[in-house]
């Protein structure tokens, strides 16, 4: 807990006195003074902060450094370099610790959980690994965690509330439904990741860590489809309510609660809208609810009991808005009740209002007073769009007018108050049975702290070991591979890859579902796309493996069985990876420059992927390389002749038709003298056929060639324009081709239109 600066001095004068006499060790002592640093000036504070963003550029400075470079360092020389920097930066940091200079032990350790940061996103790039992208904001997030509690530390505590909410936002848009049952876990562990600095903020009077929390919660109203879980946006304003009148430690939650609640309210309220409720979830969050409950239950019981308006206020706001909830959980079809909880949304909002506008003029204070009066405004313009069209020019002129008489009264009401400074009630909050674990990890810091870099730099280590073992050790397979997007801002300039497994067909997910259902009974994962994918999230799902005669391995149908013999893939499914198999080798990050080569390879079809397989199935990336001329067989191909299309369709198309009965609804003979044009063996074959948008433009489409690449049939294809014709026609081809063992067939368009499109055979 810091102290002043004159009775720190005071402290460290008598504590020597002590212990010269006896009365105390020195380690004693420095203990002492350790748990009691000397509070900043706000002079103090300006130069902290400079320090602080000086760390930040140079950390910048050395990473771009270290980026310029990273192409030439061999693998042990790039992990070498990553863990040195975190062993470099952290002993800075651990020097001043165990000096007991608080400034630079805290600069210290945030250049080095900032190098933690970074070097895990090296390793992951020198490694190729293509793991579940927020785990590594979470290992980041834990990683500099323990420095902000022994350190106590204001900025290292705002900067794990910034990992934590940005963990949180890629896994709600990872997962991206509301109702999928693993968010409700993944807020849990969020509100956990916020505990230590909630505790921390009032244990050692951080108003500014407390605030960050508040901010922190809002990341858990962003849900990207699905409908949301009300109580998210009630919990801040709940424990505003918790706080006594003047709290600094109220600010945060009352802002962030107040605009969450007015946010919801106004929309629910929405007059236009035919269903108000629709989108409200109650229960989808029982975590937050019990939390908002629990919290709201007790300040309206507090407010009442001490008679203390700021708190029943906004207790009664959470509860009416939970209402709301309630409201569309028993009657979601009710006309009645909708109009109910349509009505009790826009008396809320007006409550708002009324609240922050009394709580300024009652204690003076100006900020109270402008939100109440923008919340009552924002409701007002929000009615009037919803009956906007029932007035007209004039109506709108009179509306604003009405808006203009209004915040001159507001200006005149505040003009006659008199403010003064709000009341500062300091909440010394340190309950017995938390004092003492955090006396315990305060007092034993500095081998906590350098317990927690070694941790980072083993850390680091063990990450390139677990997942450079497959490569380095793993048996040699190489696949034919699909590539997507060359180049990603955030991760640098790589390539997504793609196999001719990892899209299942509908067939093997079926199979599947059938697999789960026989060794876990009905017991299913809740996935939103059932009946279509059963499974639960990061289902291990394996791969058998075989080479064919070309060297170039295919994969049979995926099982949630291990087999018993034979190479095979193990991978992940379920819904979160929107029905694809993910193995760990979908992404390969290539030197600076060279995507745009990859991406052309890409575009010809002649990509393939080394890679090294363990026995246990995890595989890993070893290089990406341009397929031999002996992988590539030409195939032959027939036009067929005498022939237009009569499909419904007036799109641009591509389609395969593997039927006589489908061949004849899409194709009609022409009536043309010869002889009969050569006709599809379905047995053996199929006809893939292209069409174009209807156009008075003289279009042909032409199919250049064929060729077998491992389990894919590529097929290239120009379309030209010419002149504008008379009359509108349908630009159509179509060519037979042997089916032999093909899985799918590939398509590229040469002349550069449009992206590489993928038929499955199977």
């Amino acid at each position: 807990m810091p102290l002043p600066k004159g009775i720190r001095e005071w402290l460290a004068k008598e504590s020597e006195g002590w212990s010269v006499d006896g009365l105390i060790s020195p380690e004693q002592r420095n203990r002492i003074l350790g748990r009691y640093p000397e509070e900043e000036t706000p002079s103090g504070r300006m130069a902290f902060v400079l320090r602080a963003f000086g760390v930040l550029l140079f950390g910048a400075a050395v990473m771009l450094v270290i980026g310029h470079n990273w192409a030439d360092l061999p693998r042990g020389g790039k992990l070498a370099t990553v863990v040195a920097g975190v062993a470099l930066l952290q002993g800075v940091g651990l020097w001043y610790t165990f000096n007991a200079r608080r400034t630079g032990s805290v600069l210290g350790h945030l250049a080095g959980c900032l190098m933690f940061g970074a070097g895990i996103a090296l390793v992951g790039q020198t490694y190729h690994m293509d793991a579940h992208s927020p785990d590594a904001v979470l290992a980041w997030c834990l990683g500099t965690l323990p420095f902000a509690i022994v350190l106590e530390s204001a900025l290292l505590h705002v900067a794990t509330l910034a990992l934590a909410a940005t963990w949180l936002l890629m896994e709600l848009g990872d997962y991206g439904d509301a109702l999928s049952p693993q968010i409700k876990w993944t807020r849990l562990m969020f509100l956990l990741l916020l505990l230590p600095s909630a505790a921390t903020a009032y244990r050692s009077r951080l108003p500014v860590v407390a605030g960050a929390v508040a901010w922190a919660l809002a990341a858990t109203w962003f849900v990207f489809r699905g409908g949301f879980a009300i109580a998210c946006f009630t919990l801040p304003l709940a424990l505003a309510a918790l706080h006594p009148t003047g709290s600094p430690y109220a600010l945060g939650f009352r802002f962030i609660g107040t605009l969450g609640v007015t946010a919801i309210t106004i929309y629910v309220g929405m007059l236009g809208r035919s269903d108000s409720g629709s989108g409200l979830g109650l229960l989808r969050d029982p975590f937050m609810l019990g939390l908002s409950l629990i919290a709201a239950v007790w300040a309206l019981r507090s407010g009442l009991r001490d008679k203390d308006d700021s708190r029943t206020w906004p207790a009664v706001i959470v509860l009416g808005t939970l209402a709301l909830g309630l409201g569309h959980e028993i009657a979601p079809h009710s006309v009645l009740a909708q109009t109910l909880v349509r009505a009790t949304a826009n008396v809320i909002t007006i409550a708002i209002a009324v609240w922050l506008v009394r709580t300024g003029l009652s204690e003076g204070r100006l900020r109270p007073y402008v939100y109440g009066s923008l919340v009552f405004l924002a409701w007002l313009t929000a009615r009037y769009v919803d009956i906007a069209e029932d007035f007209g020019m004039l109506g709108t002129a009179g509306f604003f007018a009405a808006v203009g008489v209004i915040l001159f009264i507001l200006a005149k009401v505040w003009r006659a108050q008199k403010e003064s400074s709000a009341p500062s009630a300091v909440t010394d909050w340190s309950p017995g049975w938390l004092e003492g674990p955090f006396a315990f990890l305060t007092a034993k810091a500095r081998p906590i702290a350098l317990a927690c870099a070694l941790l980072q730099a083993t850390g680091l280590l063990w990450m390139a070991w677990h997942h450079g073992r497959p490569a380095e050790t793993g048996e040699r397979f190489l696949l034919r591979c699909r590539a997507i997007d060359p180049r990603d801002l955030m991760k640098g300039e790589y390539v997504i890859l793609g196999y001719e497994f990892s899209d299942p067909t509908s067939d093997d997910i079926t199979r599947l579902n059938k697999e789960w259902t026989a060794l876990h009974g009905d017991q299913g994962g809740g996935s939103m796309r059932e009946p279509y994918w059963n499974l639960p999230d990061d289902t291990a799902v394996f791969l058998p493996l075989k080479v064919d005669a070309k060297g170039i391995a295919g994969a049979g149908a995926p099982t949630l069985n291990r087999p018993a013999s034979g190479p095979y893939l193990r991978g992940h499914s379920g819904s979160r990876r929107w029905g694809r198999l993910r193995f760990g080798i979908e992404a390969f990050f290539v030197e600076e420059g060279k995507g745009k080569e990859w991406e052309k390879l890409r575009n010809e079809g002649r990509l393939i992927a080394e890679i090294g397989v363990l026995p246990d199935g995890r595989a890993g990336l070893v290089n990406l390389r341009k397929a031999d001329g002996s992988m590539v067989q030409a195939e032959p191909f027939h036009r067929l002749e005498q022939h237009f299309y009569v499909g419904r369709e007036d799109f641009s198309n591509r389609r395969v038709i593997r039927t006589k009965e489908e061949f004849g609804r899409l194709l009609s003979p022409a009536r043309v003298m010869g002889p009969p044009p050569r006709m599809p063996d379905f047995s053996k074959e199929v006809v893939v056929l292209f069409t174009e948008f209807k156009t008075e433009v003289d279009t042909k489409i032409a199919v250049s060639s064929v060729e077998r690449f491992g389990s894919s049939l590529m097929i290239r294809y120009r379309v030209s324009r010419g002149a504008k014709t008379d009359h509108r026609i349908r630009p159509m081809e179509a060519v037979i081709i042997a089916r032999g063992d093909a899985t799918e067939i590939s398509l590229t368009r040469e002349d550069g239109g449009g992206w590489p499109e993928r038929i499955p055979l199977r």
